[in-house]
Order: C-alpha cells, then structure tokens, then sequence
C-alpha cells in the first residue's frame, strides 16, 4: 500500500494504464477511500483467480507450451536442452526440431 501512497504522491495518476493492473487498481481505490480494505481484498483475490483461469487458457492453447509435473526435473532438462539446441542452430539427437508440443494434464 505503501508503493501505492509514493505513487499517487509523485504525480503518478490512477487513470494510467500501469495503475490500472491488478494489485495497483484495487489498492489505489483503499488509498483514495472509495473502497474498504476488505473489499479490495475481496475483489483483488477474485481477480487474480480470473486471470490464472485467462492464463492457463491461453497457455493451454499453445502447441509449444509443455505441461510439466513437479517430479519431471530431469525430463523438463532435457526438454530445455533440446530447445535451446535447436534455437542455436544444433540438431538435437533424437532428430527432432527440439521444440516440444503441448501435453496437458
């Protein structure tokens, strides 16, 4: 909130655009008292869910984008490496373009 106070002190104007992001938006409106602290709270929360939800669509609808399990260290290093292999000119071993596809879980 403190960041939030600085801002709007130094001239920053809550109608910009990198004022108007999640976080910024919500506490802007607590700093200027035109919404309670819980309610921003409230509505910052349920942003943030909404836009992991727009997220994880856009992501999803990636055929580059590789879903990876917490376990899968050694399989997303080697998939790092075949990318990165392919993207500097070098072939990776098994033949392939290096770039993963899309496997979501």
């Amino acid at each position: 909130m403190d960041e939030v106070r600085r801002l709007l002190a130094s001239g920053y104007a809550r109608t910009l655009k990198s004022m108007q992001s999640l976080g910024y938006r919500h506490l802007t409106a607590v700093v200027e008292d035109a919404v309670p602290l819980v309610e921003a709270v409230r509505t910052l929360k349920r942003d943030h869910r909404r836009y992991a939800k727009r997220q994880l669509t856009w992501f999803g609808a990636d055929p580059q984008v590789r879903w990876l399990e917490p376990g899968q260290r050694q399989q997303a290093g080697e998939w790092i490496q075949g990318f990165l292999g392919a993207t500097m000119g070098d072939t990776p071993a098994d033949g392939s373009s290096g770039i993963v596809t899309a496997d979501r879980r």
